[in-house]
């Protein structure tokens, strides 16, 4: 009886012990995505466009139109940029992840604070590495209420900057010191025995 209690015990930590390890094998997957304000309506990241910190965006999973299997709101970084570790309910399952969606909440700036893209179309796999399954959500942009006078202003300089470094990164002649050297005129005998007077 005491031998049958042992071995059952064994079976059990066996089940657990091989359980675990096959949650821990199972794979990960993340979402990712950046968020800027398009300050002059370009439709894309230009010299005038900068990155939102603080940006309020969602992650949904679950077929559009029901209640999600799973959602969270996360904020952006500094750069930007956001990130969104999937449950392993939704990570497991290829099809769960084509479900999943990025929607733009709030902008953490008043005065760029409309939603120029609101949804994300699909998620794209950017790398894979330790086993971990990475999702690019793509750009989401935020616009102002209305265009800047800056976005009208043209540069008073006809020159801009890419220019100036052609011009800075022009070869230059190597300048000898005597071609600096000056030569005075030697002072007249007359003017030279007023001044000893």
């Amino acid at each position: 009886m005491i031998w049958l209690l042992i071995l059952l015990l064994l079976n059990f930590s066996f089940f657990d012990l091989s359980e675990a390890r096959h949650h821990r094998k199972l794979p990960s997957a993340v979402i990712i995505g950046t968020v800027f304000c398009d300050t002059c309506f370009q439709e894309k990241f230009s010299k005038t466009s900068h990155f939102i910190s603080g940006a309020t965006v969602a992650v949904e999973c679950g077929n559009r139109g029901r209640k999600p299997s799973f959602r969270e709101e996360v904020k952006t970084d500094k750069r930007g940029e956001f990130k969104v570790n999937l449950p392993v309910l939704v990570s497991k399952h290829v099809e769960k992840i084509e479900e999943c969606y990025v929607e733009s909440i709030k902008s953490s700036e008043p005065y760029c604070d409309v939603a120029a893209t609101a949804k994300s179309s699909s998620l794209q796999l950017k790398s894979k590495k330790q086993n971990t399954h990475t999702f690019s959500a793509g750009f989401f942009t935020f616009k102002p209420l209305k265009q800047p006078n800056l976005c009208n202003q043209k540069p008073q300089n006809p020159n801009t900057f890419d220019d100036m470094k052609e011009i800075i990164q022009l070869p230059h002649p190597t300048l000898r010191l005597s071609e600096f050297a000056f030569t005075y005129p030697k002072p007249d005998r007359s003017e030279r025995s007023s001044d000893l007077r």
